[in-house]
């Protein structure tokens, strides 16, 4: 939740709005099982939920940085195959043990769109629609 409202799941500020919102019965659970309760789905009013397959693919896309989007454009040519490290690096034009490079990729890992270490490849439940 913290990566798609664009908040450090540490942080104060994020925290501060979970306990605000537990505290109205809008949302329950802790930690990594939060969840919406009827009184949030109530408040939060009409919604649409992400997009699967190819469509969650595209709204990645336009919201990550240029090194994570050549990362999962290099990986999903390939799907459902796996490249090294060192590929997805050369061929996105990137040093494999760079700063930016290890930072977009352990983005990229927490959104849950790549998943790997030495073999790296595009996340199964991301593309499962698409195959």
């Amino acid at each position: 939740m913290a990566v798609l409202t664009g908040y450090a799941a540490t942080g104060a500020g994020f925290n501060n709005y979970l306990e605000a919102l537990r505290s109205r019965g809008l949302i329950q659970g802790d930690g990594d099982k939060l969840m919406i309760s009827d009184a949030g789905i109530e408040a939060l009013g009409s919604w649409e939920p992400l997009p699967t397959g190819s469509g969650l693919v595209d709204y990645w896309r336009a919201r990550l940085g240029k090194a994570e989007r050549l990362i999962l454009e290099m990986l999903t040519q390939v799907y459902p195959e796996a490249l090294t490290k060192d590929e997805v690096a050369a061929k996105a034009g990137y040093e494999a043990n760079g700063g930016g490079f290890n930072n977009a990729l352990g983005r990229l890992r927490t959104l849950e769109l790549v998943q790997g270490r030495g073999q790296l490849r595009a996340s199964d439940n991301v593309f499962a629609t698409i195959v």
